[in-house]
């Protein structure tokens, strides 16, 4: 069980760190622009985005904050597929 979260931490710490470096949200994993081509003010939702993904992947892998890195990063995530999701609605 103990592996299965050090792969969460891990997975959630590299999108984080990749959205920091790139500036940028990955289209196929953090679809923001399916609603409109130009997100306003995209390249500081990436890097706000970024950083809290790498701040709660680090919470996730110390036992004192785990619950509250989970529930960080279930929310962000949430953002993420309700706005996949949306790009399905007429």
């Amino acid at each position: 069980m103990r592996i299965g979260i050090w792969f969460y931490a891990l997975a959630t710490i590299v999108t984080g760190i990749l959205n920091i470096v790139w500036g940028a949200f990955e289209a196929s994993h953090q679809p923001i622009n399916t609603l409109t081509q130009h997100v306003p003010g995209e390249q500081a939702l990436a890097y706000i985005s970024g950083f809290w993904l790498f701040a709660t992947g680090i919470a996730v892998l110390w036992r004192r904050t785990v619950q509250l890195g989970a529930a960080a990063s279930a929310m962000i995530y949430l953002i993420f597929a309700c706005s996949g999701c949306l790009a399905f609605i007429p």
